[in-house]
């Protein structure tokens, strides 16, 4: 268990963010971001009627579609990732909607820390520093 602790302190904790090394920040959140922007057209169509529909959770909705936003824009490299290996070792791979689910949560997971300070700034941006997270 000790183990478990001590990767979860150095990788992991509240204080570590992924975003903050610079290789993992080439590597991942620079493509991220072009696949975010992306994502922004198909998520704003669904969350404005609901936005409009339940005005009072207005917060919430944007949290829900910014959370989904950022998962699924850092799980782009998982996918391209398993269409390399499928490739590379000639086996049938069809895609689905269950590895997007799938490779977003493990993203959401994973990068839940940097996930958390983007949507936190974003909703500074939004709302200004009012807003309660």
């Amino acid at each position: 268990m000790s183990k478990i602790k001590q990767f979860y302190n150095k990788h992991i904790s509240e204080t570590k963010r992924l975003k903050d090394n610079p290789i993992i920040s080439i590597l991942i959140f620079f493509p991220a971001s072009f696949i975010t922007a992306i994502l922004i057209i198909p998520i704003v169509i669904i969350s404005y009627p609901l936005v409009y529909i339940f005005k009072k959770q207005e917060l919430k909705i944007v949290k829900v579609g910014l959370y989904i936003q950022h998962s699924l824009g850092l799980s782009a490299w998982l996918i391209i990732e398993e269409i390399l290996l499928s490739n590379i070792f000639s086996f049938n791979w069809s895609f689905g909607f269950s590895e997007v689910i799938i490779n977003g949560l493990i993203a959401f997971i994973v990068f839940y820390n940097s996930i958390r300070d983007m949507i936190h700034e974003n909703l500074n941006e939004t709302y200004g520093d009012n807003w309660k997270f």
